[in-house]
C-alpha cells in the first residue's frame, strides 16, 4: 500500500489504476479462495451449519440498521452508499478474520472461520451490491434495476465460487494437493493487490474530518457487533472453538471490500479509505488486547 501511494504520488501510476485491480480481486481471486476455501471444509464436526447461520443473522440486521441510519449519518448520496457497506462488512473470511483465529485458538478452528464465506457469498450479489448501485448510480433509478445489475453483476461471481465449493465437498470430491497448497498463495496475491489498489487511492490529507461520522461506525464495529454474537452463541449453544471463531470474525474492523466497493461504484472512496485504516488502527492498538482478554471466558472454552 505504502509502495503504490508513493508510485502514484510521484506520477508513476495512476489513481484510476485501483478501480480494475479491485474488480481483479472480486471476479478471480475471490471466487478461487471462496471456492477452495469451503471445498476443504470439515463438514463431520457437529452443527457445523450453525456457524454461517450467526453470522447471517448478524450481517442482515447490521445491513437493515445501516440502511435505517445513513440518511441521518451523512449528506451526501455517495457518502451514504460507503456507509451502508462499511457497517455491515468487516475483515471476516479469509483475511485478519482468518489470521487471528489461527493464531489465538488453533488451525482446526480455521473451517469454522472459512464457513462465514457462506453467509457473505450469498449477501453480497443480494444485498450489498444492490445497495452500493443505488447510492451510486442515483435517486431515479428503481430498487429492481438495481437488484438485477448486482445479481448479475461480474462482482457476484464470489458467489459462484461459494456454491461450486460446497458441491464439491458434499459429493465428496477429493481436493489435489496442489489446490490446497494453492490457497495460501492465493490469499497472500489478492491481499497484495488489493492493498496496492488502496494505496493508489489513497490521499493522506483526506483521511482526517470524518470522525464525526466514523464514531458510528466504530459503534457498530467494537460494540454492537460483539454484543449481538455474544448474544447468538448463548442462544444457539455454540461453545468453544465455533463460537470463539465467531467472535473474532464480529469484532473485526471494517472490511477493505467496502473501500472496493466504493472504488468500483463510485461511491465517497475517502470516507472508504478513512473507515477502513481508523478502525483497523483502533482495532491493533485498543480492541486487540481487549479480545485476548475475552477469549478466556468460559464460553469459548475448548
Amino acid at each position: 500500500m505504502v509502495a503504490a501511494h508513493q508510485l502514484r504520488s510521484r506520477g508513476w501510476i495512476r489513481e484510476s489504476i485501483g478501480k480494475p485491480m479491485h474488480t481483479v480481486t472480486f471476479t478471480l481471486f475471490g471466487p478461487l479462495i471462496y471456492a477452495l476455501g469451503v471445498w476443504r471444509l470439515d463438514l463431520s464436526f457437529d452443527r457445523w451449519y450453525l456457524v454461517p447461520i450467526a453470522n447471517a443473522i448478524l450481517l442482515i440486521l447490521s445491513t437493515l440498521a445501516a440502511v435505517i441510519l445513513v440518511p441521518v449519518l451523512a449528506r451526501s448520496r455517495q457518502a451514504r452508499g460507503t456507509l451502508s457497506i462499511m457497517i455491515p462488512i468487516s475483515n471476516q473470511g479469509y483475511t485478519l478474520a482468518g489470521f487471528l483465529t489461527i493464531l489465538f485458538i488453533s488451525d482446526e478452528a480455521y473451517g469454522y472461520n472459512a464457513l462465514l464465506m457462506i453467509p457473505a457469498g450469498f449477501l453480497l450479489p443480494l444485498l450489498w451490491l444492490p445497495l452500493a448501485e443505488h447510492w451510486g448510480r442515483g435517486e431515479h433509478t428503481s430498487i429492481w434495476v438495481n437488484y438485477r445489475r448486482g445479481m448479475f453483476s461480474p462482482m457476484s461471481l464470489p458467489l459462484v465460487g461459494v456454491i461450486i465449493g460446497l458441491l464439491l465437498n458434499m459429493l465428496a470430491v477429493p481436493m489435489p494437493a496442489v489446490a490446497a497448497g494453492g490457497l495460501r498463495w492465493l490469499v497472500f496475491l489478492a491481499t497484495a493487490n488489493t492493498m496496492f489498489a488502496l494505496g493508489a487511492c489513497l490521499h493522506v490529507r483526506h483521511l482526517f474530518g470524518f470522525f464525526r461520522t466514523l464514531r458510528w461506525v466504530f459503534l457498530f464495529k467494537f460494540v454492537l457487533h460483539p454484543a449481538l454474537m455474544f448474544g447468538l452463541c448463548l442462544l444457539l449453544q455454540l461453545k468453544g472453538m465455533a463460537a470463539a471463531a465467531l467472535f473474532i470474525a464480529s469484532i473485526m474492523p471494517a472490511g477493505v471490500m467496502s473501500v472496493s466497493l466504493s472504488s468500483i461504484y463510485r461511491l465517497d472512496l475517502n470516507l472508504g479509505n478513512a473507515g477502513y485504516l481508523w478502525t483497523t488502527l483502533a482495532f491493533m492498538i485498543i480492541v486487540l488486547p481487549i479480545l485476548i482478554f475475552l477469549l478466556r471466558l468460559p464460553l469459548f472454552a475448548y
